[in-house]
């Protein structure tokens, strides 16, 4: 291959990993693979629902400007992003649950302060860096490197096994659960309503180390609140 093959080669493969719509379809891949070979809990059809709504959301986005359509004050799209941030949250926390039971109880409330914190987090990004949707869903793979890397090794026990081949899926399928969570709600709103008046300027990596960083910080309130959870549920 020559020179100038490698070079539009490297280009190709660069563009390619900046599109969302190819970390989607892998994650789709990946999810469709899991429900394959480990089925799921009774509550596991919840999880397609959800990307169903978002891929909708975004086709009808793009040819019919769905978003444009719907105008909001600033303040109605703040309560806005957050019902729609922790309602697809804990609905995608059922296909997680045995029952509905589970989800009810005391201690099952404790992901919803970690999704609540997610979304304050999130937010005050939103509003000093002007992140876009894509920027997002990126930063959801940034939070999705961290559950599966640092607080639950899924994505290191997948490279460590004999299936190591299979990790860019089970990536995708992290980046694609966190990136439903994380952008939901501007499938509804544009992201634009919550920005603030002012723009810090940063790079786009900058943008996806603050958000591994801040995610990081709601999963130790995560973990902070479990035990809080097992203390007063003795």
């Amino acid at each position: 291959m020559s020179q100038y093959g490698e070079e539009n080669f490297l280009i190709m493969i660069s563009r390619l990993l900046r599109n969302i719509k190819f970390w989607c379809l892998l994650g789709v891949a990946g999810a469709a693979l899991l429900w394959i070979t480990s089925g799921g809990g009774p509550y596991w059809l919840t999880e397609p629902f959800l990307y169903l709504i978002f891929f909708i959301g975004l086709w009808l986005d793009s040819h019919y400007h769905f978003r444009e359509r719907i105008t909001l004050s600033r303040g109605k799209a703040v309560f806005l992003y957050f019902v729609i941030f922790l309602a697809t949250a804990m609905v995608y926390e059922t296909t997680l649950s045995p029952s509905l039971a589970s989800l009810e109880s005391f201690s099952g409330y404790h992901m919803f302060v970690s999704y609540l914190a997610f979304a304050i987090f999130n937010l005050f990004l939103i509003r000093r860096y002007h992140y876009t949707f894509k920027e997002l869903y990126f930063a959801a793979g940034a939070a999705s490197l961290l559950e599966g890397v640092v607080f639950n090794g899924a994505l290191i026990v997948v490279l460590l096994s004999p299936t190591f081949f299979l990790a860019p899926l089970a990536f995708a399928h992290y980046m694609l659960v966190y990136g439903v969570i994380f952008c939901m709600p501007f499938i509804f709103i544009r992201e634009e309503l919550l920005w603030g008046p002012v723009e810090t300027t940063i790079s786009f990596w900058r943008k996806m180390l603050y958000a591994f960083i801040l995610t990081f910080f709601g999963w130790l309130i995560w973990v902070g609140w479990i035990q809080i959870v097992d203390v007063l549920s003795r």
